[in-house]
């Protein structure tokens, strides 16, 4: 995982990745850092959405 300093650090997780992961635009994992690695818990993940953008656009179309 990387932090938004740029920070690098390797995750151990044992429990299933998310189906969306590979998509995800940001990743949050919640657990422990130990012996120079993160053991994660859980991992949740927040996709881009076809939402977004149509929302944007309404916004920005006002007359």
């Amino acid at each position: 995982m990387k932090d938004y300093n740029g920070t690098e650090m390797k995750v151990v997780y044992d429990g299933t990745i998310p189906n969306n992961f590979e998509s995800a635009t940001s990743v949050v994992v919640t657990g422990k850092y130990k012996d120079g690695y993160f053991h994660a818990n859980d991992i949740l993940t927040k996709c881009p959405s076809k939402y977004e953008e149509q929302f944007d656009e309404s916004q920005t179309k006002k007359s």
